[in-house]
């Protein structure tokens, strides 16, 4: 999406105070704000006295480079071990925690889930996901990418024992979404595990099969209309299961702002607003005549700010999504 900023600078006669007024001109966009949709995603796991490493890290991905949102959600053998928030080697930082930990109750009191998010990940090549914990401890940790996120719209956590209908609670989405299903299984190491959701969700990533680790499985679903939303899975009766169930959706479009500050125009939008960049030409005529703006922006109570000085008679200022 494009918004333009219009800045026209009368010729005054020597003595003459210039006067500037910047007007704000929503343009069109070509390529408007996609919906969101699943990215890159990987699961990795220590079965129990598996591993010395006193860190698990997701297998590389290629992520978008900016636009996308990162879900983490992690099961552990040894609850006390969610102490740090995941990392990864693309610099996003801090990563944070939707909601608390929540243990296997009355089951597994000492082990649980947590689920961690980065709204505006900025992505690429090669990236992976990293995580704390002890030595020898079972733990798995899925990673899921959304492209064209930015908002964490709705999540909810619930535990349903054995026995019950494995439902989780609603979300409710106020426009196109994604819907992200994570399944941890309470069961004994014994079986091969079942998980298989309902209403449209797809399987992307699962561990069920016999031996002693945090079982998983992760479901998406992209939804195309404000509603609300919940997932059954079907675990064949032998268990019960933490659920949680997450809504992203794209964030709205950024609104370019210009005002004029004695001979310097102030130039602002919102932080964080992924995935666009700020451009200027002198020119409308010319398709080819914007040029990024290089100087990079001060943030100001969660706006992106540029000064510049005033310069041209005419000078125009566009966001483009990239």
């Amino acid at each position: 999406m494009k918004w333009t900023t219009k800045m026209n600078l009368a010729r005054h006669r020597k003595f003459f105070y210039p006067m500037v007024f910047p007007v704000i001109l929503p343009l069109l966009a070509s390529n408007g704000i996609a919906s969101p949709t699943v990215g890159a995603h990987s699961l990795t796991n220590y079965d129990l006295g598996q591993n010395g490493s006193l860190i698990i890290s997701s297998p590389a991905r290629n992520t978008q480079a900016s636009g996308s949102t990162m879900l983490v959600c992690i099961g552990r053998g040894d609850i006390s071990a969610f102490t740090q928030v995941p990392t990864d080697n693309r610099g996003n930082t801090p990563y944070i925690q939707l909601g608390s930990t929540h243990g296997y109750v009355p089951e597994y009191p000492d082990s649980g889930t947590a689920l961690y998010a980065f709204p505006w990940v900025a992505g690429g090549t090669g990236h992976v996901i990293t995580a704390s914990t002890v030595a020898f401890d079972e733990v798995t940790l899925d990673a899921v990418e959304i492209k064209n996120g930015g908002v964490i719209q709705d999540f909810k956590w619930n535990e349903v024992l054995q026995g019950d209908p494995l439902t989780s609670l609603n979300v409710t989405t106020t426009g196109p979404a994604t819907l992200v299903a994570f399944w941890w299984g309470d069961g004994n190491q014994y079986f091969v595990h079942t998980a298989i959701p309902d209403g449209g969700f797809t399987v992307i990533d699962s561990l069920l099969p016999l031996g002693s680790y945090v079982q998983t499985a992760v479901a998406t679903r992209d939804v195309a209309t404000a509603g609300t939303y919940h997932v059954t899975w079907n675990s064949g009766g032998n268990e019960g299961a933490q659920l949680w169930l997450v809504a992203v959706q794209s964030a709205p479009s950024p609104t370019l702002q210009a005002r004029v500050s004695g001979d310097k125009l102030i130039i602002s939008w919102p932080n964080p607003a992924g995935g666009f960049a700020l451009e200027t030409t002198g020119d409308l005529i010319s398709t080819n005549s914007w040029t990024p703006v290089t100087n990079a922006p001060a943030m100001v109570d969660f706006q992106n700010m540029i000064t510049n000085a005033i310069f041209q008679p005419r000078q125009y200022y566009r966001l483009r999504k990239q």
